[in-house]
């Protein structure tokens, strides 16, 4: 008769993981996790300020347009503060969305541009400045965009007629 090798004399094969093993996995997954986490955290965060800054530019865009398409003598009517919630588009209403919580600051101010390359040659108009912001979580003011032009008076409206 052949000798048949029972289980208790079998090397068996280790098919199961200690406790300590599970614990060191474990440990590792929540560490990978939390850095996900957080990378996807600051990824929202980055997006949202990127979307702020666009909205600004183009609330500022909006101010800036109404400013250099209005009659030249009623251009400074336009400086002012608007106020996080009060802003308003062109037409009147109010802004939506984020926009609502931006507040926007317009300057016009008299000054007379110089050409370069042409001496002595001036010319009059506004200096146009215009800054949106919205407030942070201590209620202290953030620039979001700021915009300066200059609008210079036309020939047409030094002459007093319609341009």
């Amino acid at each position: 008769m052949a000798f048949r090798p029972t289980t208790s004399s079998m090397s068996t094969a280790r098919g199961a993981f200690t406790l300590v093993e599970c614990l060191v996995a474990l440990v590792i997954v929540a560490m990978a996790a939390a850095a996900a986490s957080t990378a996807i955290g600051s990824g929202i965060a980055a997006q949202e300020d990127a979307l702020r800054i666009t909205l600004a530019a183009a609330c500022a865009e909006s101010r800036m347009t109404q400013a250099l398409t209005s009659d030249y003598g009623t251009v400074p009517n336009l400086a002012g503060h608007e106020a996080p919630g009060a802003l308003l588009a062109s037409d009147g209403t109010a802004m939506p969305g984020l926009m609502s919580e931006m507040g926007r600051r317009t300057t016009v101010a008299a000054e007379p541009q110089a050409i370069p390359g042409f001496a002595g040659l001036v010319l009059t108009g506004w200096q146009i400045t215009i800054t949106v912001y919205d407030l942070d979580e201590d209620g202290d003011e953030r620039e979001l965009a700021v915009l300066r032009r200059f609008r210079p008076e036309t020939w047409e409206e030094t002459q007093g007629a319609a341009p």
